[in-house]
């Protein structure tokens, strides 16, 4: 198999969708919405709206609700790694005000790297918002043996002999995963630019690191009574216009 070659920033889109494009996976959600769906239930009783509206809509929010997949999954795999005693020892010793060259860290037995991004999408119609719907991202990295590069006490490179990524995306109170592709595992080499420096005490233990999380702007995204435009979370504002 061959390796993958990657760069920092890596959207978790692009690592766990094997070949699925974003209107199949919205058709394999839809599939997989509660019987009366997102939007039917959420409208207050003094809109009426065709049915063919409110699967409109649902399409819509489950386009919205994907947006999350843009976000960064190299980062906190990254802040994962700077976590090993090797790794520290390694930025102690290339790191100022003595170090010089660059030394390789190998991990054997690397623990999984799991992180939770939870997040909203906003209903609005009249320009007013009349429904949120909560979602739920959850990401498992699993890596085997990796050789992690340290160069000026900061990480350079990363090279993996399998990276394994399970993900599933669900809507908060229905027990179904509305997206959870099959776990895909590739060997993976990642350049990291801007190199990460890995945070060393004195004595060169790294401090404890906190269970990593994504990078995304997690503020609501929007739809329009209308389903014509979409608002990316973390976008110039928390309405879409119509």
């Amino acid at each position: 198999m061959a390796t993958v070659e990657l760069t920092c920033p890596t959207t978790l889109w692009d690592l766990a969708r094997g070949e699925a494009d974003r209107d199949a996976v919205v058709a394999t959600m839809e599939h997989r919405l509660p019987p009366d769906g997102l939007a039917a239930p959420a409208m207050p009783r003094r809109y009426r709206l065709t049915a063919a509206t409110l699967r409109l809509l649902d399409s819509r929010i489950l386009r919205a609700a994907l947006e999350i997949l843009d976000l960064d999954v190299a980062a906190p795999v990254l802040r994962g790694l700077t976590g090993y005693q090797r790794v520290a020892d390694a930025a102690r010793e290339t790191g100022p005000p003595t170090g010089s060259g660059e030394v390789t860290a190998v991990l054997l037995q690397p623990h999984p790297l799991p992180w939770t991004e939870e997040f909203e999408v906003g209903l609005h119609v009249e320009g007013h918002r009349v429904a949120t719907f909560a979602f739920r991202l959850e990401v498992v990295v699993e890596v085997g043996e990796t050789a992690v590069v340290v160069r000026g006490g900061a990480i350079d490179r990363v090279t993996c002999e399998a990276a394994s990524v399970t993900a599933s995306l669900t809507f908060v109170g229905w027990p179904e995963p509305l997206w959870a592709p099959e776990p895909r595992t590739v060997p993976m080499s990642l350049v990291v630019r801007p190199p990460l420096p890995v945070p060393v005490r004195r004595s060169g233990v790294a401090p404890a690191v906190p269970e990593p999380r994504g990078t995304a702007d997690s503020r609501p995204a929007s739809v329009t009574d209308d389903g014509r435009r979409l608002e990316h979370p973390g976008g110039a504002g928390d309405r879409a216009r119509g």
